[in-house]
C-alpha cells in the first residue's frame, strides 16, 4: 500500500478512477490491524484551574520557551504527530527516507536549490495525504487516514 502511495505521480492533483479502485484493492488486503481506525493519544491536556466566579485562573507563568516548543508541534492549526504513530504513515515516510537519502532525488525549489531531507519528505508526504483527502470514495470505503506532520516531527523521528 505504502509503495503504491509513494509511487503515484507528484504532480497530479485528484486521483484517476484506475488509481482509486487500486488503493481500494490494497486497502482491502491489509491486516486487520492496519484497517481498523486509528486510535491518536492525547498529546497534552491544558489544566483550567477553576477561580472565583466560575472564571478560571491564568496558569501561573509557563516555563520560558514552553509555547514556542508547542507551536514546533503544530501544522496549520492542527497539531503534528510522528508518521510512527500509524503504521501505513510509518511505511510511507520510510519509503519516501529511503528515496531521497540521495540528493539527486529531492525535489528542488525554483531556483534550483535542493530540499533537505526532512523538507522533502513532509512535502511529498502532504500531497500524497492531501490526495487521499481529496477522494470522497476512498474516505466513504476505507479508514485510510494519514496522520499530519511537519518538520519538527519528521526530525525528531
Amino acid at each position: 500500500m505504502a509503495g503504491y502511495l509513494v509511487s503515484l505521480n507528484r504532480t497530479i492533483t485528484a486521483l484517476s478512477t484506475k488509481e482509486i479502485t487500486e488503493i481500494l484493492r490494497l486497502y482491502w488486503s491489509l491486516h486487520a490491524v492496519d484497517r481498523s481506525p486509528s486510535k491518536y493519544a492525547l498529546k497534552c491536556k491544558k489544566n483550567v484551574l477553576p477561580g472565583p466566579w466560575r472564571a478560571s485562573q491564568k496558569r501561573s507563568g509557563s516555563a520560558p520557551g514552553q509555547q514556542a516548543a508547542e507551536r514546533l508541534f503544530m501544522t496549520h492549526g492542527q497539531a503534528a504527530q510522528r508518521p510512527d504513530v500509524h503504521r501505513i504513515s510509518e511505511c510511507i515516510a520510510l519509503k519516501l527516507l529511503k528515496e531521497f537519502r540521495e540528493a539527486r532525488n529531492r525535489p528542488k525549489d525554483n531556483k534550483g536549490k535542493i530540499f533537505p531531507i526532512p523538507q522533502s519528505i513532509v512535502m511529498t508526504y502532504s500531497h500524497i495525504k492531501q490526495l487521499l483527502e481529496d477522494c470522497r470514495e476512498v474516505l466513504d470505503k476505507t479508514n485510510l487516514v494519514l496522520v499530519t506532520v511537519n518538520n519538527t516531527t519528521v526530525s525528531s523521528w
